[in-house]
């Protein structure tokens, strides 16, 4: 049964049967899952698309980062049973849903709340507590290891006591703690706490895996993805804004525009894997892309919202919406034979 609110359109499902019969033999399906914050809800949208149309049930491994790694676990623990994940985004409709505090300077009060809130509430460790977040991953992953969910994943986290991008995977380290890995993945440097985890014999501090690849479709490769899904947070390009000229306008906008510029350069990989595999399809073997992204224009506000805007209610139908426009069953069966 869908959650309140979000309204399911006619599907017809590909069956496990005819989907393997439209793929080739030893063919790797990967879903690729970039960060963007509360724009998890809208790329959660799209994946419950592909739920509904039976897609996921194909997939072989799913690779992710931040809330996109979030939504990775999401996936991997209930592809076949996708109204769980549903339920859960459909109740989060507000910020102290996911975390305590305050990013906005409105008034000059507001100023020496942030400090009391960053020095006395959090000890120095970060901007906002993300108690409500923590919350939720340990009610839905605490006790499970990598090797417990139904379908291999691939996350990313950054190692700052050595500056090192990190993949932590089921092949790599099937007896990982997913709780663990769920934040790890989502630590937004500074903003959420940083997370301690066993390095090399070394305990150290991870941070958002966003920082070192954003979008992980260099991962999806890298792990013999013959077909990769990606469903991106970001438009290719952000409509124009008026700024006023003073640090709060431009803060919020550098959030999107950071965003936006760490995705399209894992854009631009994608592009460049094709290129080098028409060059040598034999160190590069092909791949088919099949890519999905919120539209481009200042039509859709839904899409612009603040990546730390939990209120946003609608944009996981936005995004349901968005795939089901665009991945129309034709588009996929041509994608799945391709």
């Amino acid at each position: 049964m869908a959650a309140k609110n979000f309204t399911l359109q006619t599907a017809e499902a590909f069956g496990t049967d005819e989907i393997k019969a439209r793929m080739k033999s030893g063919e790797k399906l990967v879903l690729v899952l970039p960060g963007g914050g509360s724009r998890g809800r809208w790329q959660f949208g799209v994946i419950y698309r592909l739920y509904e149309i039976g897609l996921l049930d194909r997939v072989d491994l799913i690779c992710g980062t931040s809330v996109g790694g979030l939504n990775t676990l999401f996936t991997a623990k209930y592809k076949s049973e996708m109204e769980k994940p549903l339920l859960t985004w459909n109740n989060i409709k507000k910020n102290s849903d996911v975390y305590d505090g305050i990013m906005k300077l409105s008034t000059p009060f507001d100023f020496v709340r942030l400090l009391m809130q960053i020095f006395t509430v959090n000890k120095a460790g970060s901007i906002l507590n993300p108690r409500g977040l923590y919350s939720l991953i340990d009610r839905e992953f605490d006790g499970l290891k990598l090797k417990d969910l139904p379908c291999p994943v691939c996350l990313a986290t950054t190692n700052m006591s050595t500056a090192d991008f990190v993949e932590i995977s089921t092949m790599s380290d099937p007896d990982f703690s997913a709780a663990q890995l769920a934040k790890l993945t989502s630590a937004i440097p500074i903003i959420f706490p940083a997370v301690e985890f066993a390095s090399g014999g070394y305990t150290d501090l991870g941070v958002d895996g966003g920082m070192g690849r954003f979008n992980p479709v260099k991962l999806a490769i890298k792990n013999g993805a013959t077909k990769i899904i990606l469903i991106g947070t970001s438009p290719h390009n952000i409509p124009r804004e008026v700024l006023r000229k003073d640090i709060v306008s431009l803060g919020g906008r550098l959030e999107n525009a950071l965003m936006h510029i760490f995705e399209e350069s894992s854009w631009d990989e994608a592009d460049l894997y094709k290129k080098f595999s028409s060059l040598d399809a034999g160190q590069y073997p092909p791949i088919e892309f099949l890519d999905l992204y919120p539209k481009d224009g200042t039509v859709n506000p839904e899409y612009e919202i603040n990546a730390l805007d939990f209120s946003g209610t609608m944009t996981m139908q936005n995004g349901y919406d968005h795939a089901v426009k665009n991945f129309s069953r034709e588009v996929i069966s041509n994608f799945l034979m391709a």
